[in-house]
């Protein structure tokens, strides 16, 4: 995606510890046009967290039980490194 389409995107970051769901709901979510980052524990979430971004993390879409911990944990740590942004936080689990 070029970089005037990241800027415009609406930045989603999403946690699945599953690589066939994650791979799914990423691709859906981009032929949406959404510019999503992908992570599948919560530490390489909270490392995605703490990068910079060209635009503001919009929402946070992550599976409740990952391998290093749970979904709350992502949420605290979204409101942590975005205190002025957290955007939304949606929970699943399959």
């Amino acid at each position: 995606m070029p970089v005037t389409q990241i800027e415009e995107a609406t930045h989603i970051l999403l946690v699945e510890d599953d690589q066939n769901l994650s791979f799914l709901y990423a691709s859906v979510l981009r032929s949406a046009g959404y510019y999503v980052k992908q992570a599948a524990t919560e530490s390489e979430a909270i490392k995605l967290l703490k990068e910079p971004s060209p635009k503001p993390l919009s929402l946070v879409i992550t599976d409740w039980y990952l391998p290093d911990g749970t979904a709350d944990s992502v949420c605290m740590q979204a409101r942590v490194h975005n205190p002025t942004r957290a955007g939304h936080v949606d929970f699943g689990t399959s």
